[in-house]
């Protein structure tokens, strides 16, 4: 397409001029000639070789700059060695051009046009790819080590819990009694992103390397606005969620926390420790988000860690007991997708602090004690769960648009 266009627009911008040479058919070389104005009035010919590189094109002259597109766009191509040749070539042959200006240069006043044009189309073709495309599109540089580490993760985060809970799923199925409660079961099921996280990091740096990581998790210093906003942002959505449910349909929610506000801090504090904040966050955003953020921006790797989050707690949904399985799957799936945004804008807000997302975490879990928004029955009222689910979207795509920048340029873990 690209070699489409640039041909039609060089050929309505040639018309008058015949040059010496011809368009080559399988590359982008074109033959030109510039006129010398000298006593002989002859013709020199010129090869420009292969001006546009396939689809990494990256223009760099003195007066004719395509640099930008490298901040405007999404994915940010590194320029291999092949590159820099073909951006070596390309200044080249816009120096000659600028160069015959003023040597009645025919050819320079006709192909000029026609690379300045083919240019802006370039511009926008990539802003366009670089939305839909750029998770596919980035060549940032990253090791087998790295994506072999995320695999070996993930594998052992979910073979634990998942195996872990495979006995009250079994249970809830009616196919043998247990003397345990299910509860136990989704208790210990629920520490298997935090022992995957534990035995890989343990492996790779020893135990000054684990220490390290369970040290990150209680770093308590963060700016006083960001400890309000995340302990508040998780409250005042479930509240709203709640609200507009009494208003629009009547029904009232089991909201009894809130009359014995002395247990709402030993209820936090239960949530942090056993309600899913420290058996998953040394694992999610612990170990894994920092090495997604080698391979993808902040933003796709959000939207993948959110999705695959989501997954991991597919179980639950099938074991008697447990709240999810009083939830819609698909509701929760999106829901943790908008978490997972919020959670790494924390992360990066707050310089990499992991205590911020166990406090998020925590503080989610204590907002559905405080305003429940599913009813713990089956086909019980569960409206209020989806306009919370439609609240957390509205304010992480409102945190994307806010600080584009943030999620676009690629982070280094700390």
């Amino acid at each position: 397409m690209g070699l489409f266009l640039f041909r039609m627009v060089l050929k309505q911008n040639i018309s008058g001029f015949q040059p010496t040479g011809s368009l080559a058919d399988s590359h982008l070389h074109f033959r030109t000639g510039i006129r010398r104005s000298d006593e002989t009035d002859r013709w020199t010919t010129f090869d420009s070789y292969n001006i546009f590189n396939s689809s990494t094109i990256l223009f760099s002259t003195s007066n004719l700059h395509l640099s930008s597109l490298r901040g405007r766009c999404f994915f940010r191509p590194k320029q291999s060695p092949k590159l820099q040749k073909a951006n070596f070539i390309t200044r080249d042959c816009f120096d000659l051009l600028h160069r015959s200006r003023n040597d009645k240069g025919d050819a320079a006043q006709h192909i000029e046009p026609a690379l300045l044009e083919f240019r802006g189309m370039l511009f926008w073709g990539y802003n366009i790819l670089g939305f839909i495309i750029h998770p596919m599109a980035q060549q940032k540089t990253y090791t087998n080590e790295s994506i072999q580490s995320l695999l070996s993760f993930f594998i052992l985060a979910f073979g634990f819990s998942w195996l872990a809970w495979l006995p009250a799923i079994l249970s809830t199925l009616g196919l043998f009694s247990l003397p345990i409660p299910n509860t136990v079961w989704v208790i210990i099921g629920a520490h298997g992103p935090l022992v995957s996280s534990l035995i890989l990091t343990y492996k790779s740096g020893g135990l000054t390397a684990v220490k390290q990581l369970i040290r990150s998790g209680f770093n308590l210093r963060m700016a006083l606005r960001w400890w309000l906003a995340i302990l508040a942002i998780p409250v005042v959505l479930a509240g709203l969620a709640v609200w507009v449910n009494v208003s629009l349909n009547g029904f009232q929610p089991d909201t009894s926390l809130l009359s014995q506000p002395l247990l709402i801090v030993p209820t936090f504090l239960v949530m942090f420790f056993l309600g899913g904040s420290f058996q998953e966050e040394f694992g999610w955003r612990g170990y894994a988000l920092p090495r997604m953020f080698e391979k993808w921006n902040p933003l796709t790797a959000s939207l993948l860690l959110g999705l695959i989050w989501g997954a991991w707690h597919f179980p639950l949904f099938h074991i008697s007991g447990a709240s999810q399985s009083f939830m819609s799957f698909g509701i929760f799936l999106l829901l943790t997708t908008a978490f997972s945004v919020l959670f790494t804008w924390f992360f990066l807000k707050t310089d990499q602090n992991l205590f911020s997302a166990l406090l998020f975490h925590t503080a989610i879990n204590t907002s559905f004690s405080l305003f429940p928004p599913i009813e713990q029955k089956i086909g019980g009222n569960q409206t209020a769960f989806t306009y919370l689910m439609i609240a957390y979207i509205l304010v992480s795509v409102l945190v994307i648009f806010k600080e584009t920048a943030l999620w676009q340029n690629r982070t280094t873990s700390k």
